[in-house]
Order: structure tokens, then sequence, then C-alpha cells
């Protein structure tokens, strides 16, 4: 009788035991599969695209080596990113120019077209025959609003100020560096000049040492807004100061003054400028012209993601700003009304990135693509058979 008690005691036991083992193993795949799902819908892969031959540092000798007049990866008519580069020749005493335009293709790898041959040729050939120059460049090429390919292009020309009445007078050469806006119609082979009057650079050509002066103001920055007016970001006096133009003959329309101190990256929203205040800690969005604030956004950043160097990318169809630090990708989709900024990279691995916390690259800029994803292109200095050059990186992070 005690055996069997003893029996029906351990059977029981060992049923309840069972039993107990084999709901834990049916639980924890509920509990990963939602976490995985979860992780997964917010997760991006970096992949690296190499980039074009003309922005390889070892061909940094070569005549055709692009990488000191780059400044970063933009839009063509379609959205894709694409890379843009003038490259001209000099036969006798006319010059020969082309367009090159590298377009990103659903490979990731690079479909080459040579733009614009005629117009831009006639162009530079025009405005040589006019004012004749030192030297001259086409480079800050950016998508305006309107959906034109933008350029800016500089040019210096020498100059004689003439000295006062005397024996000691004395004649001094000048180097005057001047800007137009080029605005490009990279499907028609046609090219339209802005030239921008009010911006002038001057120095002196005989003293390179103390003895240097330079007057004017220093273009960095430009925006094209959808009416064809042109935003011109430059600094004066040690802070970064505006002023629209008209889209057609460059003559100032509105001064602006001056928007922040020290130098800014900024953002353009559709009449609107965008940049991180230091002394608040947040961004601020000022309404153009008047520079009224319309708000203040990203109080919530920990002042380690905040005080890091920002980058910006507006699309220009639904107005909607991105932002992007060696910390990640984030949205501030109202930033007109909210104070809200969602990080989009919060659970994406961002080592590709490391090498830009240890000071080693930097980010050049980034833009979001059709596809949810994002491209951030990193530039490092480099040495090639001696020759110091830029070294390219293009990280393109997809959505998993």
């Amino acid at each position: 009788m005690i055996n069997r008690k003893l029996l029906t005691a351990f059977l029981i036991c060992a049923v309840v035991l069972c039993s107990c083992g084999k709901e834990e193993p049916l639980q924890e795949p509920e509990q990963n599969i939602v976490i995985t799902e979860e992780e997964e819908s917010e997760r991006y892969e970096a992949v690296e695209i190499y980039m074009p031959d003309s922005l390889q540092p070892e061909n940094a000798e070569g005549t055709d080596y692009a990488g000191d007049e780059f400044s970063g990866v933009v839009s063509d008519p379609q959205g894709k990113p694409a890379v843009y580069y003038n490259n001209f020749s000099i036969e006798g005493e006319e010059y020969f120019a082309t367009l090159t335009r590298w377009t990103l293709t659903e490979a990731n790898d690079w479909k080459q077209d040579e733009l614009c041959e005629n117009s831009l040729s006639e162009f530079l050939n025009q405005k040589y025959e006019q004012i004749g120059w030192k030297w001259f460049k086409l480079n800050q090429f950016r998508r305006g609003d309107d959906g034109s390919l933008y350029g800016i292009f500089t040019y210096c020309v020498k100059e004689v100020s003439k000295g006062e009445e005397g024996e000691e007078s004395v004649d001094t050469e000048m180097e005057t560096q001047k800007y137009s806006v080029l605005q490009i119609d990279e499907e028609n082979d046609q090219i339209f000049e802005i030239p921008l009057v009010d911006f002038v650079h001057t120095q002196e050509v005989k003293f390179r040492l103390e003895e240097d002066f330079a007057s004017g103001i220093d273009l960095t920055n430009y925006h094209i807004f959808e009416d064809g007016n042109v935003l011109l970001i430059y600094t004066e006096s040690g802070g970064e100061y505006g002023k629209i133009v008209d889209g057609e003959t460059g003559q100032t329309l509105t001064e602006l003054g001056n928007i922040v101190n020290g130098r800014k990256r900024f953002a353009f929203g559709e009449s609107e400028i965008i940049f991180f205040s230091s002394e608040n800690k947040q961004f601020r969005v000022l309404g153009i012209p008047e520079l009224t604030e319309d708000n203040t956004f990203g109080s919530q950043l920990s002042e380690e993601v905040s005080g890091k160097e920002w980058h910006y990318y507006t699309n220009p169809d639904t107005w909607e700003l991105f932002l992007c630090n060696e910390t990640g990708v984030y949205s501030a989709v109202s930033y007109l009304d909210s104070d809200d900024m969602v990080c989009l990279t919060q659970n994406t691995d961002l080592s590709e990135l490391s090498q830009v916390t240890m000071g080693e690259e930097n980010i050049l800029n980034f833009m979001m693509g059709e596809d949810s994803g994002f491209y951030i292109c990193l530039t490092s200095p480099s040495q090639e058979y001696g020759v110091e050059a830029n070294k390219y990186r293009l990280l393109y992070y997809k959505k998993v």
C-alpha cells in the first residue's frame, strides 16, 4: 500500500515537472519574435559604395582628379545620388568643357554622362573674352527647390590699384575673386549666369605675408528657392550673414544681416533657415526674410549628441527635415511646430562612423534615398606617392 502511494506521488511529480519544463520553450520564441520584429523595423545595414575613379586619391597626380573640387553627393533630376564635376581643356585660345555626371545605379555602381558640352564651352569662351581671368573653377553643385541644378562659378582677375600722387607713389597689383551662380539645364544643354555683383574678395599680389590684406566678403553657402531667387550665406566679421539676390539679375533684394556668430552649417526649409544654436543648445528655425524665430526643437537631446557637428537634408517635395551627425540620423518632420526629434538609427550598428568619432574622418554631407535609406559621404586627408589629396567614402544605410 505504501509503495503504491509512493509510486502515485512520484508519477504526479514527474508529470508536473515535465509540463513545467515544456512551458518555457513555448514562451521564449514568442518573445523573441516580437522583439526581433520591432528591432528589424528600425534597423539599417551599412553598405560601402566604391567612389568614381576621378575621386580616388591614387589619381591625384592626374589632370582628371576631381577630389579637390568635390563638395558632396547631390541628387540627379530623378532624385538618385549623383556626383558632378566640370572638366575642361584649352586648345590654342579656345576652351572646351563638359559637365560630367556620375549617377548611382541600383547595382551601386556609377553611370557616367557628359553634359552641356556646347553651352558650357560657349559660356567659358564668351566670359573669358569679356573679362579674362587668371584662373576659374566651377563647383559647389546644388539641386534647387525649383528642380534645377546650380553651381558656383568662381574666377580671379588681376587689377591695378593706382597709388596716390607723389614721387613715392606706387601702383599696387591686386587679385580680385568674383562669383556667379550658374543655372544648369543638364537635359537641354543650356547655361544661365546669375552674376553676384556684390561679392568680391580682393588681395594684394606682391606681398603674401603679414602685409596681406583681404576685403569684401567670403561666400560659404547658398540655396535656391522655388521662385529662383538665391539665398547667399557669407562670412564677415566672424559671423554668418545672409542676403537674397534676384535669380535673374543677381541684384540684392534683401539684406538679412547677421544670422549667427561663428561658422555654421544650415538647413533650408520652404521659407526658413535652420541651424543648431550652441548658446541655446537647441535648433532654431528662423523665417526668411525677417529672421523671426518660428520655432525651436531638439531640447530632449543629450549634450553628447547635440554637441556634435550637424549635417542636414530637406526633402523638397514634403519639406521633411533630416539631420545627421556621427551619433546617427534623426528626423524632425514637424520642425515648424514641434520640439520632437526621432532617432532613426537607434537600433543600427554605426561602427562604420567610428573613424569620425576618432577624428580621422569627417562627414562631408548626407542625403536621404527614395527607399527610406540614406547616404553618408565621408572625407579624410590622404597621401599617395607624396601627393596630398582628399579621400572619400560613401556609405549607404539600407533598411533591413
